[in-house]
């Protein structure tokens, strides 16, 4: 005779994170069928007009801002989005524009407002009409530290128009801002994209971090708007179409943001100084020597040490992970006593001529040899690479004077929760060759952070270190920029709270449904902690194969077992007080069973046995 006990412990809380998709709310294209008469948007009940006159034409062709004086035009959605993670909108829309020297003046914008009427506070994503030839994308906000963050320059020929004509049309274009909440005022992040949907293109994506005001954060809904501020002549535009408007809310626990910077004269970048160029570049005294070549597309590191510059799209360190890095190539001269720095990506605090920093560089140390180099400026902490031979590089050995291939480094900072638990990792690639050069990892608790940068605001760059001439380098040039963001908009989502959010229980040792298994146990077997019948997958079975006798546990196991622990164990001496527990003799098997669990199978042989027992543990690690 076989018996069987079962018990039940604690189980682990897994950190995980999970992204769920946008979900659309309002969809409108102001047509008869949606309840739209020819005449001003606000005699819909759905919308509001604050001071617009947006006429309606039901014919399709959508709303039209008309011409009238400078001011705030706004048509505001009267759907309540409540107070999620993430807030939505987007406009599809046409307009002309007379060639010319705009100067930054504002064509249309969407937002959100705290308010379903002209009262409230803002935050919004821009396009702009700057100089001739050119347009961005730039934001606005009601709060204490205003945005205005600018993205580069568009050439206007990307949004369809006609290159140097006194008069042209946009083709059909769509403009979408996704904001996603802070964990406090201070502390939102936003993504816009701007795409041609006649040549079916992105035109561009441009990610913001930003404050709001202390009402717009705790209100309990956010009200979506079209706005066109500036009035036709000074904005040197007219006909002003919108054909369509889409907005919605929905939870989002990871929200990615990338900034990707070409220094092309494409993206509004002119020969010269980086320093200033698109409003985003900052440096230190040797800026200088940071220099544009927009003809051929990079910009050039020369010769003097420590060429710090700042892209100062602030990043905020209440995030999952921060990313900064680029692409570039260098040519070297061998020689035996070259060592140094000369290429470094970076965070850093501020602005000023010496910031504190976390940073990668790639190092030579010898003819032949280089390695990348983790430091931390605050505490003076530095961590290496295994040596990397030139040739990973694209060099060839012997050479006096070669080039590499194109070569990408990037530097990803994980931040913690207190100064001593962040971590980072550094990747070196071969672009060329399309290969992993090296990669290194430096694990939480390797290194210190200061106080500041638990709440901080940090920005990304570049840093030339060494020069050429220390490090026998020359022509170094980087391609192309990056930073990125994963930035947590809600709180981390553990497995157990997610579960018992979805089924409406408390505690890990409470029992709901009365059915002698506490929640624990129903989460860790797949049960229904609601539903008494429900006590999850959990059998015993009797089989006989090849003429040995088995006895069979079948049980649900969640995948990912990080901190989880299951114990199958065996005593066989028929006596639960004298006999011992063990898991040798147990032949397991596992299979799928849904997404986030398997079904395993314990077995063990019957025939030499009397009587014994079987148990199931399942422990917190």
């Amino acid at each position: 005779m076989n018996k069987f006990s079962t018990f039940a412990a604690l189980i682990a809380l897994l950190a995980f994170s999970m992204q769920t998709a946008y979900g659309q709310l309002v969809d409108y294209h102001f047509t008869a069928e949606e309840g739209f008469l020819p005449g001003s948007i606000g005699d819909h009940p759905d919308w509001y007009d604050q001071q617009s006159d947006y006429q309606v034409d039901t014919n399709g062709t959508g709303t039209i801002a008309l011409l009238g004086v400078e001011g705030y035009r706004k048509a505001i959605n009267q759907t309540a989005f409540p107070s999620n993670t993430q807030y939505s909108v987007g406009i599809e829309f046409t307009f002309d524009r007379t060639f010319g020297n705009a100067n930054d003046k504002h064509v249309i914008s969407i937002g959100f407002k705290e308010s379903p009427t002209f009262a409230g506070d803002r935050v919004e994503m821009q396009l702009s009409h700057g100089v001739a030839g050119f347009f961005r994308l730039k934001t606005a906000n009601s709060g204490p530290v205003v945005g205005n963050e600018k993205s580069n320059g568009l050439k206007e020929e990307l949004l369809g128009f006609d290159t140097n004509e006194t008069f042209s049309a946009s083709d059909n274009l769509w403009l979408g801002y996704t904001i996603t909440r802070g964990a406090d005022a201070s502390s939102w992040s936003g993504s816009a994209v701007l795409s041609n949907l006649t040549a079916g293109t992105e035109i561009q994506s441009f990610t913001v971090a930003f404050d709001t005001t202390q009402n717009f954060f705790t209100d309990d809904s956010l009200y979506a708007y079209i706005n066109s501020v500036t009035d036709d002549a000074t904005a040197l535009v007219s006909n002003r179409k919108v054909d369509r408007f889409t907005a919605g809310s929905e939870d989002v626990e990871i929200f990615e943001q990338v900034e990707e910077v070409e220094f092309t004269a494409q993206q509004g970048y002119e020969s010269g100084s980086l320093f200033g160029q698109q409003g985003y570049w900052s440096g230190n005294s040797d800026q200088i020597d940071t220099v544009v070549d927009a003809s051929t597309n990079y910009v050039e590191l020369t010769t003097n040490k420590y060429k710090q510059m700042t892209y100062t799209l602030p990043l905020s360190t209440t995030n999952g992970m921060l990313e900064v890095g680029g692409e570039f190539r260098f040519d070297r001269t061998i020689n035996t006593n070259a060592t140094g720095s000369f290429m470094t990506f970076n965070l850093v605090d501020n602005f000023n001529n010496f910031p504190k920093f976390i940073r990668v560089d790639l190092q030579r140390t010898s003819a032949d040899q280089l390695r990348m180099v983790f430091s931390e400026k605050e505490y003076g902490f530095s961590a290496f690479s295994d040596l990397i031979d030139e040739g990973a590089l694209g060099f060839d050995g012997g050479v006096t004077n070669d080039s590499s291939d194109n070569l990408k480094l990037s530097l990803k900072l994980y931040p913690g929760t207190a100064t001593n638990d962040w971590s980072a990792a550094m990747v070196l690639s071969n672009l060329t060759a399309g290969t992993q050069v090296e990669s290194y990892s430096v694990e939480e608790g390797e290194f210190n952070v200061k106080e500041s940068w638990l709440d901080s605001t940090l920005y990304g760059g570049f840093n030339s270190s060494a020069s050429g001439t220390d490090t026998y380098t020359t022509n170094r040039q980087i391609e192309s920029f990056h930073v990125a963001v994963a930035t947590g908009g809600a709180p981390v989502v553990i497995p157990y709270e997610e579960w018992a959010s979805e089924y409406g229980v408390g505690g890990m040792d409470e029992d709901p449904d009365e059915d002698d298994l506490n929640n624990l146990a129903e989460y860790a077997l797949m049960g229904n902690p609601t539903n008494a019948m429900d006590r999850g997958v959990f059998s015993i079975s009797t089989s006989s194969v090849d003429g040995t006798n088995y006895l069979n546990m079948m049980h649900a196991m969640l995948i990912d077992t990080e901190g989880v622990e299951y114990n199958v164990e065996i005593n066989d001496m028929g006596n639960l007080v004298a006999g011992s527990w063990t898991n040798t003799g147990i032949t397991v098997t596992s299979g799928a069973l849904a997404d986030d669990y398997l079904i395993v199978t314990n077995s063990i042989a019957t025939d030499d046995e009397n009587q014994g027992f079987l148990r199931l543990q399942i422990n917190e690690l």
